[in-house]
């Protein structure tokens, strides 16, 4: 018997049946075909603006950013777009090359630095993945002061 996981769409905040996507099934739709009128427009007009966009194919600027944050549409020379680290302009994405770069070394250091079984939080876990329970052992002097 599998479990029903419901969540409110991200983009109309109805409740839905989750199952891979934080979108309910109409938005998707929406969401592609919304994709495709601005992709068609952007073919056409590569130096558009967000508000060029939005107004000539009817699509909302949220759905629009959306779309750039993604990775699906690129914009050249579109200023609304930021990175989220370091605030720099960006045609797609979530962050400009430089900060993609760097998390990605950051991330590469940590995970090189981590032990077999190790998580990122240093504990160790067990091969299920379940972390593993550790005894401290008592001192002989302890042991011997308690008789």
């Amino acid at each position: 018997m599998s479990s029903l996981s419901i969540r409110y769409c991200k983009n109309c905040s109805k409740p839905f049946n989750y199952k891979v996507s934080p979108y309910c099934p109409k938005c998707i739709i929406a969401i592609d075909e919304a994709f495709e009128k601005c992709r068609n427009y952007l073919e056409k007009n590569r130096l558009a603006t967000i508000k060029e966009l939005s107004e000539e194919t009817e699509v909302s600027e949220k759905i629009i950013l959306l779309l750039l944050k993604e990775g699906r549409l690129s914009m050249e020379g579109n200023k609304e777009l930021r990175c989220e680290s370091c605030d720099k302009p960006i045609d797609s994405g979530r962050y400009c090359l430089e900060c993609t770069v760097k998390k990605h070394n950051e991330l590469s250091y940590l995970k090189s630095n981590l032990r077999p079984g190790e998580t990122a939080t240093g504990r160790s876990q067990s091969a299920t993945g379940k972390e593993r329970m550790h005894y401290i052992p008592r001192s002989k002097k302890k042991d011997d002061e308690e008789e």
